[in-house]
C-alpha cells in the first residue's frame, strides 16, 4: 500500500510541475516494491510510467522506462494502460524526429483505445496525432484530428479536455499562418492551466503564446511573457523550453538591431542563437534548423558572410533531414535576406517561394525582419525582372529548391562535403 501512495504522490507532483520530486517518489516506490512478495506488476508498471513522465528530456532512459511499463501492462492484459503507454512512446518518438515510429505507436494507441471504448483516451491520442501531423506539414489532417477530439470531449462534457484540445488546435492554426485565430485559443488554455495550477503546461502554453504574439507583431507583449516561462524552464532544467526561449530572445534582439543598426544588438542576437542551438543539439531536436537560420542571418548582418552561408546550409540540411517543411521555409526566408545584397534576383525568387507558405507569408515577424531587405533588392532591378523572379518562386518546388541551395551553398565552401 505504501508503494502505491508514493507512486501516486509522484504522479501529483508531476502534474504540479515538480518533476525532480516526482521522479524521487516514483523511484522510492520501486525500491519499496523490491521488498514486497507477491505480484507487484501493476504497481511497478505505474511507478515506471510516472518516472518516465517525470523525465524532461526525450532521452533513452525515458523510452526505456515507458517500454518497461508497457511490457508489464501487456503481461497484465491491461489494454487501457497499454494504449496510454503506446501514445507516450509515439509522442516521444515524434520529439526525436523518428516519425515512422511515432506514427506506428500513435496509430496502435488509437486502434486499441477505440477497441476498448476509451473515449477520453481516444481523444488524447487524437491530439498527439494532430501535433504529429502539424509538425510534418499535414495541416489539414492535423486540424481534422483536433476537431474530432473536440467533438469527443464535448460529448463527455470534459472542459479540461476541450481546453487542452484548444492548445493543439492553436499549434495547427499557427503553422497554417492563422495566428489571429490561434491567439484566443491559447489565451483560454493559459487561463485554464493557471487555474488548475499546472505549471509545466502553463509554461509551455506561454512559450507558444509569445511565439504567436511575435508573428502578430506584438513584440512588447512577447518580451514580457518570455521571462515568466523562462523562469520555470530554468528552475526545472527544461532544456527544450530554454532552447525555444533563447531563440525568441534572438529574434527580439534582431528586431531591435533592425531599428537601431546597433552592432551590440546583433552580437546579442548571435549569442542567444548560439545558446539555442547548443541546447537543441544536446536534445537532438528536429528544430535545430531554426537556430542555424538565425545564426546565419545574424552572422551576415555582422559582416561574416562566408560563416553566414555555412550556417544556412546547416539549417537547410537539418530541416530537410527532419522533414520539417515549416522549418525549411523559415530557413529559406533567412537565406533570401542574405542573398539580397549580392544576388537580388535569386533573393526575390527564394523569398517568393518561402512566403507562399502562410507560416512565413502571414507573419509580421518575417515581414518586419527579413522582407525589407528583399524589397530593397527588388527596388534595384527592372520591374519585369522582379515579376519574373517572383513568378518562378511562386511556382517553385520546395524540395527541389532545398536541394539546389544545399548543392550551391556547398560549392561556395571549398572542402565542405556534400550533404547526403
Amino acid at each position: 500500500m505504501w508503494a502505491r501512495v508514493l507512486a501516486w504522490q509522484g504522479a501529483f507532483e508531476r502534474m504540479a510541475g515538480h518533476l525532480e520530486r516526482a521522479d524521487q517518489l516514483a523511484e522510492q516506490s520501486l525500491s519499496v516494491l523490491e521488498q514486497v512478495s507477491g505480484d507487484t506488476r501493476f504497481e511497478r508498471a505505474f511507478a515506471l510510467r510516472v518516472r518516465g513522465e517525470a523525465a524532461f528530456r526525450p532521452c533513452q532512459q525515458k523510452r526505456e522506462l515507458y517500454q518497461q511499463s508497457l511490457a508489464l501492462y501487456r503481461a497484465l492484459d491491461d489494454s487501457w494502460s497499454s494504449a496510454r503507454l503506446l501514445c507516450d512512446l509515439g509522442d516521444l518518438s515524434h520529439q526525436k524526429g523518428q516519425y515512422e515510429d511515432a506514427e506506428r505507436w500513435l496509430e496502435a494507441s488509437l486502434q486499441l483505445r477505440r477497441a476498448v471504448s476509451d473515449r477520453a483516451g481516444t481523444a488524447e491520442t487524437l491530439l498527439f496525432l494532430c501535433n504529429h501531423a502539424a509538425y510534418t506539414g499535414h495541416l489539414t489532417q492535423g486540424e481534422s484530428w483536433a476537431r474530432e477530439a473536440i467533438h469527443v470531449y464535448r460529448e463527455m462534457n470534459d472542459e479540461a479536455g476541450m481546453a487542452r484540445t484548444s492548445f493543439f488546435l492553436a499549434i495547427v492554426l499557427c503553422f497554417s499562418g492563422q495566428f489571429r485565430e490561434a491567439l484566443p485559443l491559447l489565451e483560454d488554455y493559459i487561463r485554464f492551466t493557471a487555474w488548475l495550477g499546472q505549471r509545466a503546461e502553463l509554461a509551455w502554453a506561454e512559450q507558444n503564446l509569445h511565439w504567436i504574439q511575435m508573428n502578430l507583431g506584438m513584440y512588447e507583449q512577447a518580451r514580457i511573457l518570455l521571462g515568466s516561462a523562462m523562469t520555470y524552464f530554468q528552475e526545472n532544467g527544461d532544456t527544450g523550453g530554454m532552447a525555444y526561449n533563447f531563440l525568441e530572445e534572438a529574434y527580439l534582439a534582431l528586431l531591435a538591431a533592425a531599428g537601431t543598426g546597433s552592432r551590440a544588438d546583433y552580437e546579442a542576437a548571435y549569442r542567444y542563437a548560439e545558446q539555442s542551438l547548443m541546447l537543441f543539439r544536446e536534445l537532438k531536436s528536429v528544430d535545430q534548423g531554426l537556430a542555424w537560420a538565425e545564426l546565419g542571418y545574424t552572422a551576415h548582418c555582422l559582416g561574416r558572410r562566408a560563416e553566414a552561408r555555412r550556417h544556412i546550409r546547416e539549417g537547410l540540411c537539418s530541416a530537410r533531414d527532419a522533414r520539417a517543411p515549416q522549418t525549411i521555409v523559415i530557413v529559406l526566408a533567412n537565406l533570401a535576406a542574405i542573398l539580397a545584397d549580392d544576388e537580388p534576383e535569386q533573393a526575390i525568387e527564394v523569398y517568393a517561394l518561402a512566403s507562399r507558405h502562410p507560416y512565413v507569408g502571414s507573419s509580421r515577424l518575417w515581414q518586419d525582419l527579413l522582407e525589407p531587405r528583399v524589397t530593397a533588392a527588388a527596388a534595384r532591378l527592372p520591374l519585369d525582372v522582379v515579376k519574373a523572379a517572383q513568378a518562378r518562386g511562386q511556382e517553385g518546388d520546395l524540395a527541389a529548391t532545398t536541394e539546389y541551395w544545399l548543392r550551391k551553398l556547398r560549392m561556395d565552401q571549398p572542402g565542405v562535403p556534400a550533404p547526403d
